[in-house]
């Protein structure tokens, strides 16, 4: 879908700027979800798969990505995908 790849594309985009910038941390908010209604269950999946893809497949100086969220419900959705086994 044309909305999830240029979700993803957002991420991938910042995730270079910070890495050629040479910075070692980065935050993102729930991008798209809140005045353009993206669906926060698939927005979280995509920023986590699109973040953790980006620094194992690049020499990314990150060490540090930070989810900033809205609501609790947000913060729910990234608590469970993040620390699910």
């Amino acid at each position: 879908d044309k909305d999830c790849e240029d979700l993803a594309n957002s991420y991938k985009s910042c995730l270079d700027i910070a890495t050629y910038n040479k910075l070692e941390s980065i935050a993102f908010c729930s991008i798209s979800t809140g005045a353009f209604n993206f669906p926060q269950d698939l927005a979280a999946e995509i920023a986590i798969e699109t973040v953790d893809e980006y620094l194992k497949s690049t020499k990314s100086t990150l060490k540090y990505v930070i989810f900033n969220v809205f609501t609790d419900k947000d913060y729910l959705i990234y608590k469970k995908l993040l620390c699910e086994d």
